[in-house]
């Protein structure tokens, strides 16, 4: 009821107002969009300067610990000074912070302490307000107490550099000393990197989270606006054209002498005033022609009384077709007679004028139009079948280098534009789009008359009658020659990226080549020296080859697993597998180490696929499972597969020590490690292969664990 109620009122404003309101509302709303998308580029640039922030400060701690590590080596003051100087930009950045996280902060020195580490001061300010307005939000929140851990934790290397800085000083330094300081200066430089990398994760998750809200609120509006648009405008138009209308029949038949038709009154606007104007004259000058005919004896003054009359009807009823017809250029004349014929002249002059004024709103509205498709180099097009006509936006004919006076808009000469290469395809496109009725898409090129090569995006819709005939057609073409452009330009850039990783590849496989030699002499000539020292009482001398020889060792096994590693994706062939064969291979060559560790392997059936060989994916993933176990629990590996529709989805499970969330990302990251070596072995290049090998076949590896109670390793493979 109160809907019904709002368009019985909106129908009764006048035409001016509902036009004002037609604007109106589109210009909040538009408003609103804009100042919505302003927000959005502000706070986004705020985050990527925190990230930058958190690059600079995370650059400067680590050259802070460098030179700290330098200083141990070099006793050289210039690179305890080199340390102090790097420290000044997390100084900086805990001034601010300090002062920021006061319930009245001083944002003078809030922006000195950030120009302090080194940030841009055009991003000084949204980086505060950022800091300070949404410190509610939990990504802000979360950042914030990273920054607050890490700003305290980087405080404790100045003492450390101190302690550092007096010690070499002193009368007989101690290395063992001078080691445990620099031990524990690259203690709190691991945990700064652990830190650092939360912060910038957390800020790109708030980042897509902001990104994602925007979004959603840019489509609203934008709806709001379109829909708000069409509504309006439908329920103006349709208002002035029934009123129009209606007094037009009721003309004609005024003009055929029948005053007995009356225009029906559908609103109170000006339609509505001129249709009750309308009806009282006719009503009027009815009754008093009657009168006139019948008290004027005269025939000859009633005769020119009448002619007289109907001329001025005539140019009225004109007058009222041609205002129907949007053509303002003649004005009826007004006599000094002062009847109702002069009344309703009157009138219709006032309408005309009215209509003139709303009808260049509207073309203002259409130039607004015109210039969106303009800046977005876009063109509309629409041919009606049934006239077999077609009519070209402005900004389409300028796409094509055209103009309405030299260039006819039909669709052989539309052909005529087209490459001749492309000409073939597109009219094909369009002939299937017209007999299937079916939209169309399709990219060409159009020639234009200087010569220059354009490249077009165009499409397209088709409408049908009740019957399932084609009356139109109407689409759109974009000239994206700039985005074609860039597009080959990147491709240009990808070939060359191809062409680099080539060489980069070669040359790792060179270098671990090359570099097996002097390491397998290293560690020959090592353990012959050994051989001949082993008489030696001195231990420490024993103890200094079996760390050479031990390091050379691994020094070989990490040359070893880098150049597998390189070596992936080269020469490598999809071939059909049996999965469950394959693993049961692998545990038959494990056997003796599973027997070792008493692990109970449980094996569901798996399937036969397509793929490149997956033994190291396998291999490293049950190693992992066995070597990772609690003390004194036997492991209990579970390996399954289950098909997704698209995808297999592998699973290796265990009951191991499991793994923190925040290094879920970290274990597939070559040469990464969670533990000591003296702790686990290995080289920890095993993850960072598997997951190599599961994106080359397009796959996905991630894992799911839990502290103290295992983990679940998942691979997917695709089918196709």
């Amino acid at each position: 009821m109160a809907n019904f109620s709002f368009f019985k009122w909106f129908n009764n404003v006048t035409i001016a107002r509902k036009l004002y309101s037609l604007v109106g509302v589109m210009a909040i709303l538009i408003a609103l969009e804009l100042g919505t998308l302003y927000f959005a580029v502000n706070t986004l640039s705020s985050v990527r300067a925190f990230v930058g922030a958190e690059g600079l400060w995370s650059k400067s701690q680590k050259d802070a610990v460098y030179r700290l590590q330098q200083y141990s080596q070099t006793h050289n003051e210039d690179d305890v000074q080199a340390f102090y100087s790097f420290m000044q930009v997390p100084l900086g950045d805990h001034k601010t912070l300090l002062e920021l996280l006061k319930e009245s902060p001083d944002l003078s020195i809030a922006r000195q302490g950030f120009i302090e580490g080194g940030n841009h001061p055009d991003d000084i300010d949204g980086m505060l307000k950022l800091f300070r307005r949404f410190n509610t939000i939990s990504y802000i929140q979360q950042s914030i107490k990273i920054w607050t851990e890490a700003d305290s934790l980087v405080g404790h290397l100045i003492p450390i550099a101190k302690n550092l800085q007096t010690e070499i000083n002193s009368a007989s330094p101690s290395q063992k000393k001078l080691n445990e300081i620099i031990k524990e200066a690259e203690h709190i430089n691991q945990r700064l990197t652990v830190l650092e990398n939360n912060f910038s994760y957390t800020l790109g998750e708030g980042a897509r989270w902001l990104e994602n809200i925007i979004l959603k609120l840019l489509f609203t509006i934008v709806l709001t606006v379109e829909f708000s648009g069409v509504i309006l405008t439908y329920f103006i138009v349709r208002g002035i054209t029934i009123g129009l209308k209606e007094i037009m029949t009721a003309s004609k038949s005024i003009a055929n002498k029948d005053f007995s038709v009356k225009a029906q009154v559908f609103s109170n606007d000006e339609i509505g005033v001129l249709a009750n104007s309308f009806n009282e004259m006719t009503g009027e000058l009815s009754a008093n022609i009657q009168k006139r005919v019948q008290a004027d004896q005269d025939l000859e003054l009633k005769i020119n009384f009448i002619v007289e009359n109907e001329k001025r009807i005539v140019a009225i009823m004109d007058a009222l077709i041609k205002t129907t017809q949007m053509d303002f250029s003649e004005k009826l004349v007004v006599s000094d007679r002062g009847d109702e014929l002069d009344a309703i002249a009157v009138g219709l002059n006032t309408m005309s004028e009215e209509l003139e004024f709303h009808l260049h709103q509207l073309k203002r509205s259409e130039q607004k139009l015109n210039d969106a498709q303009r800046l977005a180099q876009i063109g509309n097009w629409e041919w009606d079948i049934v006239r077999n006509t077609i009519e070209w936006s402005d900004e389409l004919y300028k796409i094509f280098g055209m103009s309405r006076e030299s260039f006819v808009a039909n669709y052989e000469n539309y052909l005529s534009c087209i490459h001749p290469d492309d000409r073939e395809q597109v009219n094909q496109i369009v002939e299937e789009a017209y007999q299937e009725h079916q939209p169309f898409e399709i990219f060409h090129r159009i020639i234009l008359p200087n010569g220059d090569v354009r490249n077009i995006h165009g499409t397209g819709a088709v409408y049908v009658n009740d019957e399932d005939n084609i009356i139109r057609m109407i689409g759109t073409a974009q000239d994206i020659t700039a985005s074609k452009k860039a597009e080959e330009t990147l491709h240009q850039y990808n070939l060359e990226l191809e062409r680099k990783n080539k060489e980069i590849e070669q040359f790792a496989y060179a270098a671990s080549h090359d570099l097996q030699e002097p390491l397998r002499s290293i560690s020959n000539f090592s353990t012959l020296l050994a051989e001949k020292l082993e008489g030696n009482p001195n231990k420490e001398i024993h103890e200094y080859m079996k760390r050479i020889i031990g390091g050379a060792s691994r020094m070989s096994n990490l040359i070893f697993a880098l150049l597998e590693y390189s070596r992936i994706g080269k020469e490598m062939s999809k071939t059909t597998t049996d999965c469950d064969k394959l693993v049961h291979e692998i545990l038959s060559d494990l056997r003796i180490i599973i027997n070792e560790s008493a692990a109970e392997i449980q094996v569901e059936k798996l399937p036969l696929i397509n793929c490149f060989d997956l033994k190291s994916v396998f291999q490293n993933l049950i190693l992992n499972a066995i070597k990772f176990k609690n003390q004194g629990v036997p492991p209990v590996i579970n390996i399954s597969v289950s098909d997704t529709g698209k995808d297999f989805l592998f699973l290796i499970k265990d009951n191991g020590i499991g793994i923190e969330k925040e290094y879920y990302n970290r274990i597939f990251v070559i040469f990464q490690r969670l533990h000591l070596r003296t702790e686990y072995a290995g080289t920890g290049i095993g993850l960072s292969l598997s997951k190599k090998i599961i994106e080359l076949h397009g796959g996905e590896i991630w894992v799911e664990s839990e502290l103290g109670k295992g983990s679940s390793f998942y691979f997917t493979i695709p089918k196709n």
